[in-house]
């Protein structure tokens, strides 16, 4: 019986320690302005609308850099880590950083 309780007090203790530490590191992610393509694939264009041409194409899951947003905040300019700077449309990013805390850049 000790050695059943022991067991399972260790693996509470893992458990928790688990926890913690992912709990940790979700502030950490809200805060960096970084984002990922939650669609098939994603048009990176030269300007904020569909109106502006196709620049690249980003795969599910890409991660970017946000750098600005337009005034209405539904498109936001980003940064890959390559250099290469484009805008997405925020309908096929997740982020948890909140978009309206990026700078307007129209």
């Amino acid at each position: 019986m000790k050695r059943n309780s022991r067991s399972l007090a260790v693996q509470l203790l893992l458990v928790f320690i688990a926890l913690m530490m992912s709990a940790a590191a979700l502030p950490a992610f809200a805060q960096n302005p970084v984002a990922s393509v939650n669609t098939g694939a994603a048009n990176l264009r030269s300007g904020p609308g569909v109106a502006h041409g196709s620049i690249g194409t980003l795969p599910f899951g890409f991660g970017v850099n946000l750098t600005a947003r337009n005034g209405m905040g539904d498109w936001v300019f980003v940064t890959l880590n390559n250099g290469v700077q484009g805008w997405l449309s925020t309908s096929v990013l997740f982020t948890a950083y909140p978009i309206a805390n990026l700078p307007i850049n129209d």
